[in-house]
């Protein structure tokens, strides 16, 4: 199955759109993109690839900015506080019967000319009755050696210092 519109010649690229209907007594319906598996040995499934376009814009008007990829989950629009939450997004690598499981990896854009992108990780910002969310780092347990490691650190520089490490509590006034 093959889907895309064309290239634009003096505007805008075309867009792919794929909208799944919504209930009106029930749930919402699923969109659901699944690669292919494979039953040949030492082949591997399908990957799943979703990219952002890249833009070639170098005008004094602006652009060479690439696309953007947003991952959200659905939001709960209710009225009970216990309830009706927020969509979770879930990120997991792949399991193995036998063999080590599948690495998750999230990385910041490099750049050729200059500066890497930055890596934000954080909680969004409490209601005016709750509390904000918390950050947890963790390895998973074991039953037959060490458990994995928690690293932090930053990179080294050669023209200059390394980056520092910086741990703050928040301020309170209880």
């Amino acid at each position: 199955l093959s889907a895309e519109t064309g290239a634009a010649v003096q505007g805008a690229g075309g867009d792919v759109s794929l909208v799944v209907g919504a209930g009106d007594r029930y749930d919402g319906g699923n969109l659901v993109a699944l690669a292919g598996e494979s039953n040949a040995a030492a082949q591997a499934g399908g990957a799943a690839v979703l990219t952002a376009g890249l833009s070639r814009g170098t005008g004094s008007l602006g652009g060479g900015v690439g696309g953007s990829v947003m991952l959200n989950g659905g939001e709960a629009l209710g009225t009970n506080v216990s309830s009706h939450v927020g969509g979770d997004i879930d990120l997991t690598g792949g399991g193995a019967s036998m063999s080590t499981g599948g690495n998750v990896r999230m990385m910041s854009g490099k750049s050729s000319g200059t500066s890497s992108g930055q890596m934000f990780l954080g909680t969004s910002d409490a209601g005016p009755v709750g509390v904000s969310g918390s950050v947890l780092v963790s390895t998973g347990d074991t039953t037959a050696g060490h458990s994995g490691m928690v690293e932090v650190q930053t990179g080294g520089a050669v023209q200059g210092g390394s980056g520092s490490l910086v741990l703050l509590s928040g301020t309170g006034d209880l």
